[in-house]
């Protein structure tokens, strides 16, 4: 006789902790997989307990370690699979959307810090600087094969630095899209066990608090102020600010256009060609999100309070 889904056996925790350690020896093949890694583990977890799960990360990043001789990769599936930690244990905590999702973005933000801070004082190996000259290389491949006109040393210089000083920015954004994708996929994954988990709120209602517009303003701001180019370090948290505020905002200005599409009964997948073309006037959604957090164009406040 078949067994219920939902029932929680040994059998089942096996299989969890096995493809956990199939995909993180998989994320060394394919950078892709290392954002999926955590979704096994966060399972594990739910349903059985912190233990198993915080043994199976160390056993997997001991693994890895171990096939490749070396211990940065061991540390790199060791932090990534701190999000499926925190994501798992939030939700048997009783955690509602955004606070789960909030953890998730501030354990994979400090993971990929301290990753980054480790390889470099301990093992001398910068990787920001070796992803911005991987990216510039592939800039400049792009540019020859575009029949563009190659940067010349200067600007490729500018470009650097400026790279450099936005990575913590960069690393804060990129946190977001890999906490949201593996939440995601965790509540998909539950959901089919017949697990009741918290779902996302509907994106044509997602909004920023309406305070981290200041934020936006400080970034554009900061840089104009007289006698700034004597603080280097406020040069480099106003260009940081902008570029989180910038994404944020982005963000909600898609969803404003969501909801006003979605209330006009425009068909979905006219929708997603509508949000994908949107990408090339990203400042006009910048500045509906702006509005948006000012002066509520989609009157969710008034809702909220009629609901009350």
């Amino acid at each position: 006789m078949a067994s219920d889904p939902g029932e929680k056996t040994g059998r089942e925790r096996f299989i969890l902790v096995v493809i956990t350690f199939i995909t993180a020896l998989l994320s060394t093949v394919f950078s892709t997989m290392l954002i999926l890694a955590p979704v096994p583990l966060a399972v594990l977890i739910y349903r059985h307990g912190l233990r198993p799960g915080i043994s199976t990360a160390l056993f997997s990043g001991i693994l890895v370690g171990g096939l490749l001789q070396h211990p940065i990769p061991m540390l790199l599936i060791i932090f990534v699979l701190a999000l499926g930690v925190a994501i798992g244990e939030a939700l048997r905590d009783g955690f509602n959307v955004r606070q789960i999702l909030l953890v998730g973005w501030a354990v994979t933000f400090l993971a990929f810090t301290a990753f980054f801070l480790v390889s470099r004082y301990t093992f001398g190996i910068d990787l920001v600087e070796a992803a911005v000259d991987v990216w510039l290389e592939q800039l400049g491949k792009f540019t020859t094969a575009s029949g563009g006109i190659p940067l010349s040393e200067e600007e490729l210089a500018q470009l650097s630095g400026h790279l450099r000083a936005i990575w913590p920015g960069t690393m804060a954004i990129s946190s977001v899209f890999v906490c949201v994708v593996n939440y995601w996929l965790v509540r998909r994954w539950l959901s089919r066990l017949g697990e009741e988990v918290p779902s996302f709120t509907p994106f044509a209602r997602w909004r920023v608090p309406w305070y981290l517009t200041w934020g936006y303003i400080a970034g554009l701001g900061i840089p104009l102020l007289p006698g700034i180019s004597r603080t280097p370090w406020l040069i480099v948290l106003a260009a940081n600010l902008e570029l989180v505020s910038r994404f944020l905002f982005t963000v909600q200005g898609l969803a404003v256009m969501w909801f006003y599409l979605t209330r006009w009964g425009v068909r979905k997948w006219i929708r997603i060609i509508i949000a994908g073309l949107s990408a090339l006037v990203m400042p006009l959604l910048v500045f509906i999100g702006l509005l948006d957090s000012w002066f509520d164009l989609r009157r969710l406040d008034r809702e909220s309070s009629e609901d009350t």
